[in-house]
């Protein structure tokens, strides 16, 4: 149920799925999301809709999928299309597209504007490049077009094109003889009415990867969620559709509860005609245990940022680290033989991806390590189906040998066993390479390990768990004064005695910095003991609410102006919204702000926490001035 000045009545909405804080329900009176519930109305993880009916329509998006991540199969870039909405020459469309365009760096401007009126002969505001009618509209997107944007009137089976001018429209059946096109979004009426066989059911179905749109209604006041999206993509550097939709949820709550996606979230948006990566290197041997694993992206005129990853589909193992300055590296520890598949994801180029052979190690695989200011510890296991004996262990670093002086002589087949000696005076890390002389086997076994030994004060900020178990975020934070190394962190849990972990790592934080990982990690449905690791701590943990709010919140009036102060538990950057509207240029880290020419009536200020931070980027605080 919406109660907005907009829409009041009950409306189908996707929000549902992605809005995880507060109680749809709260008064319990089976009214889901009434402004009696305690809802905030903005996603914390992107949901996307796939509306297909059978098999065939599936499998026909992801072949339309594969091609657009392999190949950019379009003509046109961007195309806006804008027509006057209510008068001949009131522009709403058109005014709508142009600032959208002046909001884009000019190198990228490849694109094409279709208008109705072609342009504004009296005040200049607007000129177009073609007249946006129906043979028009249909020949720019028969040609294929990457990201379309529109804005005239609509129903749930079309979207016009100069409605109130008399112009034709656009119907869901015209995509079933065209090729593909990638995104588009439009704030015109009920053209997003998946309930029913709407325009972008057939958009999705038959020609398109993503669609944006409204479930009912649509108003003018909506061209702000247009132009997020692109600001999304210009400014902010956001590639995925989810965090694009996400971006776009700006304004009345009826606008966040109609406009929906159609389409895969986890979809990679092109924001221009991407290129090869003219240089590129990837992991070409790989092991049974851990490897230290390298990837190099370079662009043509300077190292490409990304993300390398590697995955094992037999095991489930997954890693990833971010690629800056050209360079990334994992400690990745695979425990299976067999294939993995690694590659490189950059916003301007097109995928790199590979797969891998890892070969059996030997008779001894790498598990883990910790250690404390005293001791060090290394986990292994044996592969053997034969006992096997230790003849001589060390590790080799940099600065020499470093003596394992505790380890069995005897390890049975299967055996998990430790190997452990003393810390270094004053090291903060032990790395090298961890050498292994069997008795069995004529080389060495070798295997790199590095492991923090004096970190600086990296604390677990907050972890939520959502329903079935599902950890919806996890918060860390450097509340030292020193930069910190690479962190590890996951869960580890027991179940009739046999060890399970996941793990992730993050890039170093500096002094009073942090992060939030919002991708949800499904838990065990069963185990006897659960802790999270955080780095070489152990913890327990339990659900608990994240702790940066607003402790107090001052808004005092001027003459067409309203000052705001206000402080917080934690430091941190801010952006303010004031009636949907983002009020400052750059996020902001002093608690004081003064907004001018504000009118004299009631305005809802929002405060936001800028993501990524470790305070989750939540709204933490909402009121009237």
């Amino acid at each position: 149920y919406c109660g907005s000045p907009y829409y009041r009545g009950e409306i189908i909405t996707d929000l549902y799925y992605a809005d995880l804080d507060g109680d749809w329900n709260r008064d319990g009176d089976g009214n889901f999301g009434e402004p009696e519930d305690s809802v905030d109305g903005y996603p914390d993880i992107a949901s996307g809709r796939l509306p297909f009916e059978d098999e065939q329509e599936f499998e026909d998006y992801i072949d339309r999928v594969k091609v657009y991540e392999k190949e950019y199969p379009f003509e046109n870039n961007l195309v806006f299309m804008g027509a006057s909405v209510y008068s001949r020459t009131d522009g709403w469309g058109q005014r709508n597209c142009e600032i959208i365009v002046d909001s884009i760096p000019y190198k990228f401007r490849d694109l094409i504007k279709l208008y109705n009126p072609l342009a504004d002969t009296v005040n200049h505001a607007w000129k177009g490049d073609e007249i946006l009618n129906r043979y028009n509209a249909i020949a720019q997107l028969s040609s294929g077009s990457n990201i379309i944007a529109h804005f005239d009137h609509g129903d749930v089976w079309y979207t016009g094109t100069g409605i109130i001018l008399g112009g034709s429209k656009v119907y869901s059946s015209d995509f079933q003889n065209m090729g593909i096109n990638g995104v588009m979004l439009s704030v015109s009426c009920y053209s997003n009415a998946w309930d029913k066989e709407s325009f972008g059911e057939g958009f999705l179905k038959f020609s398109g990867l993503g669609y944006l749109g409204n479930i009912k209604s649509g108003w003018t006041p909506q061209a702000i969620m247009e132009r997020a999206f692109f600001e999304g993509i210009f400014k902010d550097s956001l590639y995925r559709l989810g965090d694009l939709w996400m971006k776009s949820l700006v304004g009345d709550i009826y606008f966040r509860y109609a406009f929906q996606l159609l389409g895969d979230p986890s979809l990679r948006v092109w924001w221009r005609r991407p290129d090869s990566l003219p240089f590129y290197s990837l992991p070409v041997n790989l092991k049974q245990g851990a490897n230290s694993v390298g990837f190099v992206a370079e662009g043509e005129e300077k190292p490409a940022s990304g993300e390398g990853f590697i995955y094992q589909p037999s095991s489930g193992v997954f890693y990833s680290t971010q690629i800056v300055n050209g360079e990334g590296k994992i400690v990745a520890t695979i425990p299976d033989t067999g294939m993995v598949i690694v590659g490189i994801i950059s916003p301007e180029y097109y995928p790199v991806i590979d797969t891998v052979e890892v070969e059996r190690a030997g008779t001894i695989v790498y598990i883990g390590a910790s250690a404390d200011e005293k001791r060090f510890h290394i986990t292994m296991k044996s592969i053997e189906r034969e006992p096997v004996h230790i003849r001589e262990c060390g590790i080799v670093g940099k600065s020499g040998i470093i003596k394992v002086d505790s380890f069995p002589a005897e390890i049975l087949p299967g055996e998990v066993f430790s190997v452990s000696g003393n810390v270094p005076a004053d090291a903060e890390n032990i790395s090298g390479n961890l050498s292994l002389k069997l008795t069995e086997v004529a080389d060495s076994l070798v295997f790199p390990v590095f492991i923090p030994v004096k970190l600086p004060d990296i604390a677990l900020h907050s972890i939520r768990i959502g329903e079935k178990g599902i950890v919806e975020r996890i918060g860390i934070y450097n509340s030292g004064d020193t930069t910190s190394g690479s962190i590890t962190y996951g869960f580890l849990w027991w179940k009739d005695g046999k060890k399970h972990a996941l793990f992730r790592t993050h890039a170093p934080l500096l002094p009073g910095e942090g992060f939030v990982d919002d991708n949800p990690i499904m838990l065990p449905a069963e185990y006897d003991s659960i802790f999270f690791v955080l780095n070489r701590e152990i913890l327990p943990f339990s659900p608990e609410e994240p702790v940066d709010s607003v402790t107090d919140f001052e808004a005092v009036p001027g003459d067409s102006t309203c000052t705001i102060r206000f402080n917080t538990l934690v430091s941190n950057r801010y952006n303010l919204y004031i009636d949907g509207e983002i009020a400052n240029h750059t996020p902001i880290s002093e608690k004081i702000w003064e907004f001018t020419n504000i009118g004299y009536r009631p305005h809802v200020v929002v405060i936001r926490p800028v993501s990524p931070s470790f305070v989750e980027g939540l709204p933490i605080y909402i009121d009237t001035i």
